[in-house]
């Protein structure tokens, strides 16, 4: 059977996230902004389409996704606002097109790029909505007397 690497990679890259888990949790259950939680609800929309890409692709070459599930770490956040959630969201994303970047890097022109660079442009795009967010949920600094 052969494997596709790259594909599992991008798989193991794009979940289990904690934007997924705040979805799978119910996303309208957390208390906080509305904004904040589009975004996030617009960043899993892409992330589960990218995940169905990718394991289509890799079923098609005769590997088999991961299964895999969240840390558990996670499972303490249902009573945080997600507002608080946005630099640690960011930072997530961040790391994330940091990741798909190498992988890129490491791939020859063809369809596994072509995945990986949506991919990638999909985390760079999430990430600086979400920094938008944060910088306009940031108090205003205080005058000085």
């Amino acid at each position: 059977m052969p494997v596709n690497l790259p594909l599992q990679r991008l798989l193991d890259l794009l979940g289990p996230t904690l934007p997924m888990y705040l979805a799978d949790a119910g996303l309208s259950t957390f208390p906080g902004p509305e904004p904040v939680r589009l975004a996030i609800a617009a960043l899993v929309d892409d992330q589960r389409s990218l995940i169905e890409r990718a394991g289509t692709a890799l079923d098609a070459a005769g590997g088999a996704a991961p299964r895999r599930g969240y840390p558990i770490r996670y499972s303490g956040m249902h009573d945080v606002d997600l507002g608080f959630l946005v630099p640690q969201l960011v930072e997530s994303a961040d790391g994330q097109a940091l990741a798909l970047e190498s992988l890129l890097g490491e791939l020859p022109a063809g369809a596994d790029a072509d995945l990986v660079r949506d991919a990638l442009q999909s985390a760079r795009f999430h990430a600086d909505a979400l920094r938008q967010l944060a910088s306009a949920a940031r108090p205003a600094a205080v005058p000085a007397v």
